[in-house]
């Protein structure tokens, strides 16, 4: 068996709920490229990773190699390290902020819930729109490994060519079906609908 893919043969044999047909469907992919990554003859995408564990309501291995990464420094090198980076979120409009991570503020100790995740990250706070959930100048600690579901706090970063500056928005996951994501910020209770084509859903670690 390829490893990267021996979690999801394992889920959809505990599950007959779960079927080729709907892991394809909530990876967008068809059947028979589903049939190709189970047989380790197609490689398990980053973001394939995160969508098929929500769909199978399971977690998947950490660590896993993300192609097509969106910010430079960031590999798997970083993974046994004993600090992470931590970024400054720059406010912007409508509850979202700008994330350069090509500019490193500190590295903090990274805690043992991210021990061995390679893009594991902090950010510092820089506004009061997920209210009382996280604070001004707090740091909220990003796990990019670990899919985000409903109801947990999650970072929408958008996909942006060649890294450096994204959009982010800090908020906690309603829902996510069909490619979509439905989320809600807390101090204005503001919702909104985001493709998953085109923003990545990173999980964020509840306050300590």
């Amino acid at each position: 068996m390829d490893r990267e893919v021996d979690w999801i043969k394992a889920a959809l044999g505990r599950n007959p709920s779960k079927t080729r047909s709907g892991l394809a469907k909530a990876l967008g992919i068809d059947k028979s490229s589903v049939t190709r990554l189970l047989r380790g003859e197609r490689r398990l995408k980053f973001s394939e990773a995160r969508q098929a564990a929500v769909y199978l309501g399971v977690e998947p291995p950490t660590g896993f190699a993300e192609e097509g990464a969106p910010y430079s420094g960031m590999d798997a090198a970083d993974a046994g390290a004993e600090t992470a980076p931590i970024y400054r979120g720059e406010p912007g409009k409508d509850g979202f902020w700008r994330l350069d991570r090509t500019k490193i503020i500190e590295r903090r100790p990274r805690g043992n819930a991210l021990k061995g995740v390679a893009s594991a990250f902090g950010l510092y706070v820089p506004d009061d729109a997920m209210s009382p959930r996280f604070k001004i100048g707090e740091i909220a600690w990003i796990n990019p490994a670990r899919p985000a579901g409903p109801g947990d706090d999650a970072l929408l970063v958008e996909s942006v060519d060649g890294g450096g500056d994204a959009a982010i928005l800090l908020c906690e996951v309603a829902s996510i079906a069909d490619g979509v994501i439905i989320a809600r910020q807390h101090k204005n209770d503001a919702t909104y609908e985001f493709d998953l084509g085109v923003w990545r859903v990173m999980y964020v670690l509840p306050r300590s």
